[in-house]
């Protein structure tokens, strides 16, 4: 467990609240004001000055904007968080292609196509999010969490399942990192083992190195590199619209936030400080210092426990 960093008065906290997790964001600077304002899908005026220029189309993969690229995963963090626990009436799907299909449109209308056939297969209200993974080969994997809305006994006959899909192969399992599962499955679809990446001679930090697995069972992977293989422009995930979306609070009070969601009496799980570059109004870059706690509600569970 980590040791509070944010002091329960300070004046630009942001609470976000997505099932058994609660995150706090401390800021000393904010940006607050857009510095430009869309007018078309090619051009943008300049608020500060109302010159109107086009957009720059240089971005070939995802991480060109890593401020965006970190947003999307956030919010997928969050999301998946805020809908899914573990239990009887969840299910993790993993979709794979026997073909070595690269079009990601193609990609979307073959899931189109799956999720019309299973909503008449199985002939109950589901929810979902799903997201495409891509191999090193450039062919696509989908990973979808998907839950019965009755939240009674959810399960589907592989055999079926592989029926309905149609273009491959497919995998079934419960969900099992229960408490923050948001946080396990975009690390599991953002890193990368560490002989995929050497194989295809991609370059690499040695501090992004991890090591995951049980003894014995130990595996090298490189944090977020699957990500560069994401092509430009593309919708990272998709859910139905019956999810819930994270209770996110702006100028958080720390203490009342804890106690009204059920986090009172717990220390973060993980905390984390670091700063980011924005440009004000006037053209002037402001940097920016943000801490970061975590909290698990399944925390408190473990205390009853243990006393």
């Amino acid at each position: 467990m980590s040791k509070e960093l944010i002091k329960p008065n300070h004046p630009n906290t942001k609470a976000i609240v997505a099932g058994n997790t609660l995150e706090f964001r401390a800021y000393d600077h904010r940006n607050t004001q857009a510095n430009i304002k869309k007018i078309s899908k090619t051009e943008y005026v300049n608020i500060s000055t109302g010159e109107i220029k086009q957009f720059e189309n240089k971005a070939v993969k995802r991480t060109d904007n890593l401020a965006s690229l970190r947003s999307t995963f956030e919010k997928m963090r969050w999301i998946i968080n805020s809908n899914f626990t573990g239990g009887k009436s969840e299910l993790w799907i993993t979709l794979t292609y026997a073909a070595n299909m690269t079009d990601e449109k193609q990609l979307s209308h073959d899931m189109d196509v799956f999720l019309k056939r299973l909503k008449r297969y199985v002939k109950r209200e589901i929810a979902f999010i799903y997201i495409p993974e891509p191999q090193g080969r450039g062919a696509w994997h989908v990973h979808m969490l998907v839950k019965a809305v009755d939240k009674k006994k959810f399960y589907i006959d592989p055999n079926d399942l592989s029926e309905i899909w149609g273009h491959g192969f497919v995998k079934l399992r419960r969900p099992t990192m229960a408490d923050n599962l948001g946080a396990y499955l975009t690390a599991y679809l953002g890193d990368m083992p560490l002989s995929e990446v050497e194989s295809l001679g991609m370059a690499y930090k040695q501090d992004m190195v991890q090591v995951k697995g049980a003894k014995g069972h130990q595996k090298k992977f490189v944090k977020g590199a699957r990500l560069s293989l994401y092509p430009a422009g593309m919708k990272y995930f998709r859910t139905s619209h019956n999810l819930r979306k994270p209770t996110i609070i702006k100028f958080a009070v720390k203490f009342a936030v804890m106690q009204q969601f059920g986090f009172d009496g717990l220390v973060p799980r993980h905390t984390d400080d670091y700063t980011f570059e924005y440009k004000d109004r006037e053209g002037e870059t402001v940097t920016s210092h943000v801490i970061t706690e975590q909290y698990n509600r399944a925390d408190k569970k473990r205390l009853v426990r243990a006393s």
